[in-house]
């Protein structure tokens, strides 16, 4: 279960070690005690983790057809990326999210914080007693960055997510390397931590900059929004740092001007130079009183 082995391979690996047995006993054990490894792993993690306060429950449904018929798979992740409940229904609504939460909440109970904003969910969880909040990083929380709630040390969250965003590597390949460290963490939980505290943590660096290089790229590409034909204004020092970005519906002097006056205002300083796809309206702003 823990490697992508067949169960011949396992067979052949368990040969090598001198254990002669055949691929359908490791079918056997896997169905008959693999449940009852993760039930019990399982119990014992839920243990651990009613200890901290800051415990989020992350809900969330997606389509799936079984037999056939469309419905609804709800699932319960934790803020580690534990899956802690699975429940098909036939519809989205209020009955089915009370349904899914009573099934985790009879089996856990501890005090979620965090879901989606779906109206069934905060029916629900006033239907059940239980405390409402947001989203995190809705724009009513602030972009600091805090470790609250999370079991790991924030040194070893900046390595995954260095090990991550660095080199060329896969979640699971971070998941190993930290394995080998003495880290035993999932490769969801790595996922989860590069999608929360990556962002944030460009952010910081990007502050730490003095200015950015004096020479900036300009261009612009086609976008589709709401069926409708856009252009993506983007500015681009000679380092590779995005400098920023804008949406306009046209590509002329009008458009350039105001990239440019949006950079200025930005970083209050004029570069020294100015590279552009050769498109006459960059020319004209650049010739116009900012």
């Amino acid at each position: 279960m823990r490697y992508p082995r067949s169960l011949r391979n396992v067979e052949d690996l368990l040969a090598e070690r001198g254990i002669d047995i055949s691929h359908e006993t490791v079918r056997f054990w896997w169905s008959r005690f693999g449940p009852m490894f993760a039930a019990e792993i399982r119990k014992k993690r839920v243990a651990r983790m009613r200890g901290y306060p800051q415990w989020r429950w992350h809900l969330d449904e997606a389509f799936v057809k079984v037999n056939g018929k469309l419905c609804y798979l709800g699932r319960a992740v934790d803020h580690e990326g534990e899956v802690l409940e699975l429940v098909v229904t036939a519809k989205r609504d209020k009955a089915a999210a009370v349904k899914l939460l009573k099934r985790i909440y009879e089996e856990i109970r501890p005090t979620p914080e965090d879901r989606d904003r779906r109206a069934s969910r905060w029916h629900c969880h006033g239907a059940l007693g239980l405390r409402r909040s947001r989203w995190p990083g809705s724009p009513t929380r602030m972009n600091k960055i805090s470790y609250t709630g999370y079991r790991f040390p924030p040194e070893i969250i900046h390595q995954a997510i260095w090990l991550y965003l660095r080199f060329t590597l896969s979640l699971r390949d971070v998941e190993d390397l930290l394995a080998e460290r003495g880290v035993a963490v999932s490769y969801e939980t790595v996922r989860r931590w590069v999608n929360h505290f990556g962002p944030m943590i460009a952010a910081d660096l990007r502050k730490r900059r003095l200015k950015p290089h004096t020479t900036w790229h300009l261009d612009e590409v086609y976008l589709k929004i709401d069926g409708r034909m856009v252009y993506l204004g983007r500015a681009v020092d000679a380092e590779g740092e995005v400098l920023d970005v804008l949406i306009q519906s046209k590509r002329n002097k009008h458009a350039a001007l105001k990239l440019m006056r949006k950079l200025l205002k930005k970083y209050a300083f004029v570069p020294e130079r100015l590279v552009t796809d050769d498109l006459r309206s960059y020319s004209a702003a650049v010739r116009e009183p900012p």
